[in-house]
């Protein structure tokens, strides 16, 4: 599918963490126990290229700029995704819903917004000043990173981003944290536009795959057994020793009925670009990783809400 296939597209630029999460389980030895199925369509466009299976995406969004309606009608146009459970977030003034895929080959989507209605007047109107044309789909916004990130962004500049700024304002500083203040996920929203908050690596899907001969220099379990099932402990354990830093130093979410076993790492952070009045560089939270032991369908809000956490409590040490 197009939406997902770009989105991912942009969000591996975006986030160098994943890719030092690949290497970590590569190093690790870990192997997938069951490969993902292979998609069938014929028209290559629609195939979602991933290199690694992936539980689910996220998505966050403006009410305003269309929020959750604009993403769900690219997702169930097609027939690839069908609309399930809704939920609600009181505190932080959002809410969200999940889409099915077609075919288990695709990620599950969970899509989130901000309620803006909710936001102080100051705040609403610092969002109505940014929201560009609220028509068309991933227009992005004004407030938009565009290449302050990396040399090699262009794509999603193309994609999420309709005003290419090379410098901020004093002003344009002052609203984007005064705006943070109120809601840190609508100054990450304005920010970032429509565009991919985290993607999810299903940890029961993979195990460690020893022959028991050749490591490779890999550090070997504690029982040499091919396909030894993860749990979420010792794979947190595995990313902060090759250096990812975790929300919570590692803090685990469970549900109720321990269906649901979730972590993240903390955002990757982005200087974007400087004050030309005062020389101020402006440094935000941008994407990260979350990991699932899944065991049921769906999700769970008081799990969903402390990842919401992890672009609050970014990693601004790179």
């Amino acid at each position: 599918m197009k939406l997902i296939n770009r989105s991912m597209n942009n969000y591996k630029l975006l986030t160098p963490t994943l890719t030092h999460v690949y290497n970590i389980m590569d190093k690790n030895g870990i192997e997938l126990i069951k490969p993902s199925e292979p998609i069938d369509h014929t028209e290559p466009s629609d195939q979602i290229e991933l290199i690694k299976p992936i539980d689910h995406v996220a998505f966050r969004s403006i009410d305003i700029n269309g929020g959750i309606d604009r993403i769900k009608k690219e997702l169930v146009k097609d027939g690839f995704y069908k609309e399930r459970d809704f939920y609600n977030f009181k505190e932080k003034h959002l809410t969200a819903k999940w889409f099915s895929p077609k075919e288990s080959s695709f990620p599950r989507v969970f899509v989130s917004q901000i309620n803006t209605n909710f936001l102080s007047n100051e705040n609403q109107n610092i969002i109505n000043k940014y929201i560009s044309n609220k028509n068309n789909i991933f227009d992005g916004v004004s407030m938009g990173i565009t290449d302050h990130i990396t040399d090699h962004i262009t794509d999603y500049i193309t994609d999420c981003i309709t005003d290419h700024i090379t410098d901020y304002t004093t002003e344009y500083i002052t609203d984007y944290n005064k705006l943070r203040e109120e809601s840190e996920y609508a100054a990450w929203a304005l920010m970032f536009g429509d565009t991919l908050n985290h993607v999810t690596i299903p940890i029961n899907s993979y195990g460690y795959d020893y022959t028991g001969n050749n490591y490779n220099n890999k550090i070997p379990p504690d029982n040499q057994i091919n396909n030894k099932s993860m749990t979420m402990d010792n794979f947190i354990s595995m990313l902060k020793t090759g250096g990812i830093r975790m929300l919570g130093d590692g803090q685990v979410q469970i549900s109720d009925d321990n269906k649901l076993i979730q972590s993240s790492t903390l955002a990757d952070s982005y200087n974007i670009g400087t004050d030309i009045e005062t020389g101020t560089k402006l440094t935000v939270p941008g994407t990260f990783v979350e990991f699932i032991d899944r065991r049921k369908e769906g999700f769970d809000t008081n799990n969903a809400n402390n990842i919401f956490e992890s672009t609050t409590r970014f990693d601004n040490s790179k």
